[in-house]
């Protein structure tokens, strides 16, 4: 029997490895479409499984961390991952082929975003690929909310499954300016930008999830830095300097020498960056909380990464006045200011533009 309608399926990336924005984007997309009275889904599909709520990995994973044994840490550190997911973000039932017409028409439309989902260098196969694009979805139930490209243009490759689905959406809105360009470029249609939708959430929403790290003291001042391309000498001689003069202690979210940091799940990395004196990061999101949460912080290049993967930085800092936060900007920046009220007028106006958008793409009146 065929599951009534009335709810929509979010498709993102679910296949690991552990990344807080894309777990932390998932929520917020989940609870911006509860808020306009909609039940809604994080689609499991079998070719997109995550790892992370597979119980055999979870059973290794509880194995490696209380016996300390192979990499306990990133045990513990994916099982806080999974409990912030399997407690969050409403997982469907797995299916095993997302053409099956029992899926389709369980939902009533299927959103993709946000993250990364169509950075052709995440998608791996191309049948993966089209299922990201919603090539299995109807097109009158197609809807891109947020999604990034995250490149400065699209493979030559990948470019012909791009504009094909593409073109088929019932509603399209993209992440960044970048992507609007090449969207217009490759497909002729016009795509509306919107905010990430982890932006969509208050400051007292967000406080709501997130979670004190065990066994990290947090009462202390302390600088706290996220470098997904690594830290350079440069970055560590700043950093050298800014621990001096506010004489705070530094936590390092990747670093496995510091076990009790490296370990947070996603609720911890928000209680992190709410508590911290100031942030240094090269991470989209990173500065997204900092800014949600009105904490200092500072923008680094991220390193190994070709310049498209700073678009979406570039575009946030833009739209929203805080170009300063960028290291390399040459404008004035305080190192402890934080007054963004001008940021937040306009990201008043973004969030409505984003639910005026959604109601449109989800036929609310």
């Amino acid at each position: 029997m065929v599951e009534k309608k009335n709810k929509v399926a979010v498709v993102t990336i679910t296949n690991g490895p552990c990344n807080y924005g894309n777990m932390l984007q998932n929520y917020a997309v989940v609870k911006t479409i509860e808020k306009l009275k909609i039940e809604v889904e994080t689609l499991y599909n079998i070719e997109d499984a995550s790892y992370l709520v597979s119980k055999k990995h979870k059973i290794k994973n509880y194995l490696y961390k209380y016996a300390k044994i192979g990499d306990y840490l990133n045990a513990e550190r994916e099982l806080n991952f999974f409990e912030f997911g399997t407690k969050y973000l409403n997982y469907s039932k797995p299916c095993l082929d997302s053409l099956n017409s029992n899926i389709i028409n369980r939902y009533e439309y299927f959103i993709v975003g946000s993250d990364q989902v169509w950075n052709p260098k995440f998608s791996g196969k191309m049948s993966h690929w089209k299922y990201l694009l919603l090539g299995f979805a109807p097109e009158h139930k197609r809807v891109a909310y947020a999604p990034s490209i995250g490149v400065s243009e699209i493979p030559k490759d990948y470019e012909r499954s791009f504009k094909d689905e593409v073109s088929k959406f019932k509603a399209l809105s993209i992440r960044e300016d970048k992507g609007k360009e090449i969207i217009k470029e490759l497909v002729h249609k016009d795509a509306k930008v919107l905010i990430d939708p982890t932006m969509m959430l208050s400051k007292n929403e967000w406080e709501k999830v997130m979670k004190k790290p065990k066994k990290v003291n947090t009462d202390e001042k302390y600088i706290l830095t996220y470098f997904l391309g690594g830290r350079t000498q440069r970055i560590d001689a700043d950093l050298q300097s800014y621990q001096n003069n506010l004489n705070a202690k530094c936590y390092h979210m990747l670093d496995k020498n510091q076990k009790d940091v490296y370990v947070s799940g996603p609720a911890e990395f928000i209680y992190m960056i709410k508590n911290a004196e100031l942030i240094l990061t090269d991470s989209f999101h990173a500065c997204v909380f900092a800014f949600l949460f009105k904490k200092p912080f500072l923008v680094y290049s991220r390193q190994g990464q070709e310049q498209g993967m700073m678009s979406r930085i570039d575009t946030l800092l833009t739209k929203f006045n805080i170009n300063r936060k960028f290291v390399d900007s040459g404008i004035n920046n305080e190192l402890l200011e934080a007054n963004y009220e001008n940021g937040y007028e306009i990201l008043d106006r973004e969030r409505k533009k984003a639910i005026e958008f959604l109601k449109e793409a989800l036929a609310i009146e």
